[in-house]
């Protein structure tokens, strides 16, 4: 597998653009993606009972017809503004469909940042023409960058491998630096592929490969009303067609876990404020949801979070927040560690260089391992940690 810096337009027959409309400042703040041919789309939504319009249309548009474009604004989520909310959304399809010369059902949607404020309607229809205009392969990557919001940098990768002696291309970018928990935790997330796939199969591997990566981190256990995956298929490798079993869906499946875990990481890397990627892996579960949940228990708490940006090892904060999870557990049994080292068994602290500990939380990726030793399941959650600057940031986001 050949990995590449680049994002979305790197699979074969993808343009996109980006430009500033005046949502934002000063900052590009509406982009475009194109497929330059039909393709088939898959799409995994927010959990938030009370979400963004786009949603609605998006599976609407999604189940009706082939996709070959995707509008997406940011500074402003288009939320909890009622009718008007809605209409918006398909005033701005609409609007793309006519200059990109494809029906609106081939047209999806998304919006990222301040909720509860009207959409600027008349900037954006006025930029929308340039925005067709500088549709390219997109080397500036003015796309990604119109897609961010608090975020410090652009998130984007891009990997190819052979399926049956014939290239396929995976590419994908992704926003997101707060309001990120579990269940479809990822604010904006953008993927392309030229793979010749059944589309049973592309939904199956984007659930699958969500379920692993994106849906296995938090920053802070708020959850946003807008966070969207997309992915197209536009077939152009022409492998040989890929089902929903087999060989060639288990090396696609691979390739996309792959895109989408660098993402993740790379989100979390970039979360509001964060200096630090905490990874807690949690083996020894009676159940992969006891798994799942005593380690969101520690990603989600404030002491841990706060602990290591600190750079201080109080595994008191760890154990504490493994207990109050309330999983399936032998007290006795409870083990855990930071990277390697020892810190709690038996319902006691262990022997530990506390140099070697001061020196693991300095770095820049900490591992918090938990054994239960009730069972053989296992799970891994990305979190950062919680720094001075986060409430600063979200103190101030709307003034």
């Amino acid at each position: 597998m050949k990995v590449y810096k680049t994002g979305v337009t790197t699979p074969l027959g993808y343009k996109s653009a980006g430009v500033h409309c005046g949502i934002k400042t000063r900052k590009l703040d509406l982009g475009l993606l194109i497929s330059q041919v039909p393709a088939i789309s898959a799409a995994v939504f927010t959990t938030n009972k009370l979400y963004s319009p786009h949603i609605d249309i998006d599976k609407a548009h999604i189940k009706k017809s082939k996709v070959q474009a995707i509008v997406v604004n940011s500074g402003n989520a288009n939320c909890y503004n009622g009718k008007k909310g809605y209409n918006d959304a398909l005033s701005l399809i609409n609007k793309a469909a006519v200059l990109l010369k494809v029906k609106p059902a081939a047209v999806l949607f998304a919006s990222t940042g301040i909720i509860a404020k009207l959409l600027p309607l008349a900037l954006m229809n006025k930029k929308l023409p340039k925005l067709a205009k500088k549709l390219s392969i997109d080397v500036k990557d003015e796309f990604s960058h119109s897609i961010l919001t608090t975020d410090r940098e652009v998130k984007q990768i891009a990997v190819s491998f052979n399926i049956y002696h014939k290239q396929v291309t995976i590419g994908g970018c992704i926003k997101g630096a707060g309001m990120i928990c579990p269940d479809m935790a990822t604010t904006l997330c953008f993927l392309t592929t030229d793979a010749v796939i059944k589309r049973e199969a592309l939904k199956k591997a984007l659930n699958q490969a969500v379920a692993e990566t994106l849906n296995m981190l938090t920053v802070e256990g708020d959850m946003s009303p807008n966070d969207s995956v997309f992915i197209m298929a536009n077939g152009l490798a022409k492998n040989k067609l890929i089902d929903s079993k087999g060989k060639s869906f288990t090396q696609f499946k691979k390739a996309l876990v792959y895109v989408l875990m660098d993402l993740s990481k790379k989100l979390i890397l970039d979360a509001e404020g964060a200096t630090k990627l905490i990874k807690i892996h949690v083996k020894g579960a009676k159940t992969l949801k006891d798994a799942k949940k005593a380690a969101f228990s520690v990603a989600n708490s404030t002491l841990v979070k706060t602990a290591c940006y600190g750079q201080d090892p109080n595994w008191g904060r760890v154990v504490s927040a493994v207990g109050a999870s309330r999983v399936y557990l032998k007290p006795d049994k409870v083990e855990v560690s930071f990277d390697d080292t020892l810190v709690f068994k038996h319902m006691q602290p262990q022997k530990y260089d506390i140099n070697k500990l001061a020196a693991i939380f300095k770095k820049k990726e900490i591992d918090i391992n938990v054994n239960l030793h009730c069972g053989n399941k296992e799970a891994t959650v990305l979190t950062c940690d919680l720094s001075k600057k986060y409430i600063v940031i979200n103190a101030h986001y709307r003034t």
